[in-house]
């Protein structure tokens, strides 16, 4: 069994046994192949029209010219149903998932405007701003009616204030 080993750079390798039949037709296919090449090349001898007389011929030329159907194989069966599905998965996701958080996201946003609008703006800082113009125009209106060009009315007003703010003085610091 160990006939078949060769040492090479310190290693053994182990060798399929010679067969002769193997050899004979290797030798046949390298024989005809270096054949059809000289009566192509040097001899001139074409196989023009060979692929329309014979049916063989057309079916190797085609399957020759195809590439053995290798890029088909690949582009449209390996690729095209892997790039299907995953064209299908993503486009899943973005619908279903992205989308649904940039929608989700909107809502949320124009109900928080709605809320701000409604409560902040509309009943918080219009609401301030409207009860003092209301409450300086009832203001405004009950002093009109005190202020009515009659100086001993005027005179009456500032000796009450005097006299609240003596009151205020006198009992209100010594407590």
């Amino acid at each position: 069994p160990f006939e078949n080993l060769i040492a090479e750079g310190g290693s053994y390798i182990l060798h399929a046994p010679f067969s002769v039949p193997a050899a004979l037709i290797a030798t046949v296919i390298a024989l005809s192949g270096i054949g059809v090449t000289y009566l192509f090349y040097w001899k001139k001898i074409g196989f023009v029209g060979l692929t329309e007389k014979n049916a063989l011929a057309k079916a190797i030329h085609t399957l020759l010219v195809n590439k053995l159907y290798l890029d088909v194989l690949y582009t449209d069966i390996i690729v095209g149903a892997t790039k299907k599905s995953m064209a299908k998965t993503c486009y899943w996701i973005n619908q279903n998932i992205l989308d649904g958080i940039v929608n989700m996201v909107g809502k949320l946003t124009a109900g928080l405007g709605n809320f701000s609008y409604k409560y902040l703006d509309q009943k918080g800082i219009d609401g301030i701003v409207n009860s003092l113009g209301s409450g300086s125009h009832a203001s405004g209106s009950g002093l009109r009616l005190m202020q009515n060009g009659k100086i001993q009315r005027y005179a009456a007003f500032l000796f009450a204030g005097v006299i609240i703010v003596a009151f205020i003085a006198v009992f209100v610091s010594k407590g």
